[in-house]
């Protein structure tokens, strides 16, 4: 069956909601919320304030303040503060302050930190990375209603030739711009074609 609990205490397990059959079992902690079949199960001492939501999510848990929501997201979790969103997400993931949405999506490792991951099977391969996508996907930035989408890996539309209205109103910009890049940063050759080049 299922049972679900608030403000109560078991086995040294308090302010806890476990809803589906064997949510929480065998789990202890504290301030957790488990929902779906088996979420949550195994949840070691001291891996509080969770919540799981989905069949088998967040099952064998040793982290805590985590958000996993999707069957079978956070299996085997060993960090805190990740979020983890869709079908097998941030499974067999540790780390810290790691996010990612789309099923199979998150850190590849356990000791991958500070990565975001968004797509399907999209993943980061190292600490303080944001993935968009996989290789097949195209980004586009401003192109919210045209009919195509982006063509290129990275495509961005500073509305100001076109029917969109926005931008900075100088005629020419590209809407991307280098922060850092001045009159007074050091010129380098451009080697050849197919390199992005600024005067």
């Amino acid at each position: 069956g299922s049972h679900a609990a608030d403000n109560f205490s078991f086995g040294g397990v308090n302010d806890i909601v476990y809803i589906g059959y064997k949510a929480g079992a065998s789990a202890d902690g504290v301030n957790n919320t488990f929902v779906g079949c088996q979420a949550g199960m195994n949840n070691v001492p001291g891996a509080d304030e969770n919540v799981f939501v989905g069949w088998h999510t967040g099952m064998n848990n040793a982290g805590l303040h985590n958000t996993f929501v999707g069957n079978l997201s956070g299996v085997n979790n060993n960090g805190f503060q990740n979020t983890f969103v869709g079908i097998g997400s941030g499974m067999n993931a540790g780390g810290i302050y790691n996010a990612s949405l789309g099923g199979g999506s998150g850190p590849i490792n356990n000791t991958i930190s500070n990565s975001v991951a968004i797509g399907n099977n999209a993943v980061t391969m190292n600490s303080n990375q944001m993935i968009l996508g996989v290789n097949n996907v195209n980004v586009g930035i401003g192109l919210n209603t045209d009919a195509l989408g982006p063509q290129n890996k990275l495509e961005i539309d500073a509305g100001l030739s076109g029917t969109n209205v926005g931008g900075t109103a100088n005629v020419g910009a590209s809407g991307l711009r280098f922060r850092d890049l001045t009159a007074l940063s050091i010129p380098q050759a451009n080697p050849g074609p197919g390199v992005l080049a600024l005067d």
